[in-house]
Order: structure tokens, then sequence, then C-alpha cells
């Protein structure tokens, strides 16, 4: 593999898949802890990416050869995609629920009913329709073809 920090080995046949040096991502203060990514593990990593792209305007950052991975350009927290089988193959135990969601993602947007009008004319499904918060907050859910749920929210004014 060579020094090459931002390679990895995994995938079938021992395929090697560039992932983001995860040293270039924002760090806080020196010794603590940032998030830096999540991954899904879904049954298509391709179609899965592809809506994320339609649904919600996010670019993809990379694809693996083999579609094993999918990574998409989401600022500086990563959101990548990979795919069910290779969950074992990579992460030692799996994922936690390797057959269904357990947790929620969330984008922020200045316009959340336009952005779930967008998610839906791409496949998602309304969980919530766009709701104004006590607190001043609008906020919508969706579900992806894959059942994970979205929430669609406006910033939090912190004033």
């Amino acid at each position: 593999m060579g020094s090459d920090p931002g390679l990895t080995r995994i995938g079938p046949a021992g395929r090697v898949i560039r992932y983001r040096d995860l040293r270039t991502c924002v760090r806080g203060p020196r010794g603590t802890q940032q998030f830096g990514y999540t991954i899904l593990y879904v049954d298509d990593t391709n179609a899965t990416a592809d809506f994320y792209a339609a649904a919600f305007g996010l670019g993809v950052r990379m694809r693996s050869e083999g579609g094993e991975y999918v990574e998409m350009d989401t600022g500086t927290t990563l959101l990548g995609f990979a795919l069910r089988s290779f969950a074992g193959q990579h992460v030692a135990a799996g994922p936690a629920n390797p057959e269904g969601a357990t947790f929620e993602l969330g984008l922020v947007t200045d316009d959340v009913a336009a952005a779930v009008d967008r998610a839906v004319t791409a496949g998602a499904g309304i969980v919530m329709e766009p709701t104004e918060m006590p607190w001043g907050q609008t906020v919508a859910y969706v579900r992806d073809p894959n059942e994970f749920v979205i929430t669609l929210c406006s910033p939090v004014d912190e004033h």
C-alpha cells in the first residue's frame, strides 16, 4: 500500500479505494475530537448518491471504481455511502443494524419548503411537512429510498 495515508485496503479482492485523508478535516483545539464523517450502508451506492444529488443538491466528491463506496461533497463533515455487503469487510463488527436505519441526517437550509419540494420530486417520501417549532425553527422530515430519515430545517436563531 505504500506510505500514502490516504489509501485504505478495503473491498473485494483487496481493491484499494482512495478516501479523503482524515488529517485534513477541520479540527478543533488540540486534543479534542471533531465529527468528521458519516457512512450509511446501502444496497446501491450509485443510486443513493444520485438521489442525494437530485434531492438535496449535494455533489459527488468521489466514487470507487467498483461502486463499493461513494462520498458526497457536503462541506467539512463528509457523507459517504458504502455497500451493506462490504460493511463486515470494512468494519469488523459490521454496522449496528444492517437491516434498518437507526438515526437521521440533518440538512440546514434557508428555505425548508423548497428543500422538501425538491426532495419529494427526486423520490423522497414526506414524514412530516414543514412545521414552525416553538423555538422559531422550521423543521420537516423526509425519508430517502433506503428508509433513512432526513431532517430539513432552518438554522436555529441563537440570539
